[in-house]
């Protein structure tokens, strides 16, 4: 790495906003590499003066929110400055009667959920530690929670944003309205990129109404026959069930604090939301189904069932490895059985909780060597893709970056992807290296 020139840094955000200090840099430490500098620029304009000066000295570039989702993604091939973003919380914009909310890329979810509860409403988005994970973060990467049963994904619920692109330039796309005008959905293809196509520096979201009850219901199941019998029964019935997470033995045990009783094997776990009335007869309705199929059905008091939802929400955000695969929904029951046979026959021990309405799975593995993470990554995604889905890393051991693929084979699409980073990013400022195939 060449010396980095601090000065033309200070001259767009001030001496205070660009540190140098090794402690600080090395709180930035990804892949291996400690970026020359920590930026933290105070507003849109500054980030896009910062990446027009990347660009100009052809420095690598990697954003930074709370840092809770760094671990998905390939180790950067450059890393110079690491681009705070943390600072910029501001709430630019509320309309509570229109529903939208516009916020700075720093706001946490809890920050955001502070102001919303006074007009009793909220952003259904519940990624890990979500004290510490950034909106913009979570954007980027376009992360999700058991929620995700109900109510969709970022991506359903961010309608506006601008990013600063690499070359200095503030781009707009979509607006602070739920009906926009018609055109190229910019916010759609900037979630999920991983930061980069433009760093996201303003988001305009639609918000919903707090629902007036929720209710929640867990069945134990003695096998995986039950429990794929009983997912297909409720996502086939007129229940609309908010969350619904499946989860093996251990997983429960790591969410809960103690085993599931009766010697289950797996726990799934409901919420249904709604009018009081509405949520009950969803809730009875589950219980009678786990019944159906020879479940027992432990009574969870409202309280108990919020504490296990926060629980769940941050199950992926412990843990040496974490892998999410994606198959069908009336494949996850049997993926998960065979991920868990694939890890103990390797002598290790294995979670697995899932979104059971979108087959996405988060297998973790708490104590893992490095040099053990790419054998057992590459089975794990054989396994989803056999089922018809893939399977991506959102975390492992720092000293294996590098040494395993964290996205896997992308397909006739990679050709598309890297036309739009070419024509984005053509000198590959924004965390080089990181995305699909090294983009």
């Amino acid at each position: 790495m060449m010396p980095l020139d601090p000065q033309p840094l200070i001259a767009h955000v001030g001496a205070e906003r660009v540190v140098l200090a090794e402690a600080v840099r090395a709180r930035y430490r990804l892949g291996g590499r400690t970026p020359a500098a920590v930026v933290s620029p105070p507003s849109p304009e500054a980030v896009a003066a910062i990446l027009a000066h990347a660009r100009e000295e052809g420095l690598g570039v990697v954003p930074w929110g709370g840092g809770t989702l760094q671990g998905l993604g390939a180790p950067p091939a450059r890393y110079d400055l690491a681009l705070s973003l943390r600072a910029m919380a501001e709430v630019v914009d509320y309309q509570p009667d229109d529903l939208t909310v516009t916020v700075r890329p720093g706001i946490t979810p809890a920050e955001l959920e502070r102001l919303l509860v006074h007009r009793n409403q909220f952003l259904p988005i519940d990624p890990p530690r979500p004290q510490e994970a950034t909106i913009g973060g979570i954007v980027a990467a376009n992360a999700s929670g058991p929620l995700r049963a109900g109510y969709g994904t970022v991506r359903d619920w961010l309608i506006g944003a601008i990013v600063a692109t690499p070359d200095g330039h503030l781009v707009k796309g979509g607006g602070r309205v739920v009906k926009n005008v018609a055109g190229y959905d910019l916010p759609k293809l900037w979630t999920g990129a991983l930061g980069t196509l433009g760093v996201l520096v303003e988001l305009t979201f639609k918000v919903t109404p707090r629902p007036e009850s929720r209710e929640f219901a867990l069945a134990i199941l003695r096998d995986g026959v039950r429990a794929e019998r009983l997912i297909a029964a409720v996502l086939d019935s007129d229940a609309n069930p908010a969350v619904l997470e499946l989860c093996d033995a251990s997983a429960w045990q790591a969410v809960a604090g103690e085993a599931p009783a009766d010697d289950g094997r797996f726990v799934l776990f409901g919420g249904f939301f709604g009018a009081e009335e509405a949520a009950a007869w969803q809730r009875d309705l589950f219980t009678a189904q786990a019944e159906a199929v020879g479940a027992s059905v432990a009574p969870l008091p409202k309280e108990e069932g919020e504490r296990l939802l926060v629980a769940l929400g941050d199950f992926a955000g412990d843990g040496d490895l974490v892998v999410r695969l994606s198959v069908p929904s009336s494949a996850c029951t049997e993926t998960v059985e065979a991920v868990i046979a694939d890890a103990r026959s390797r002598g290790l021990a294995i979670r697995c909780a899932t979104h059971a309405a979108s087959g996405s799975i988060r297998a973790r593995v708490d104590r893992l060597a490095p040099d053990a993470v790419d054998e057992l990554v590459t089975a794990w995604r054989q396994a989803a893709v056999a089922r018809g889905g893939h399977a991506i890393v959102l975390r492992a051991p720092e000293a294996a970056a590098g040494h395993y693929d964290p996205w896997g084979a992308l397909g006739g699409d990679l050709r598309l992807m890297r036309e739009i980073k070419r024509a984005l990013d053509p000198v590959s400022v924004l965390n080089p290296g990181r995305f699909v195939a090294g983009l």
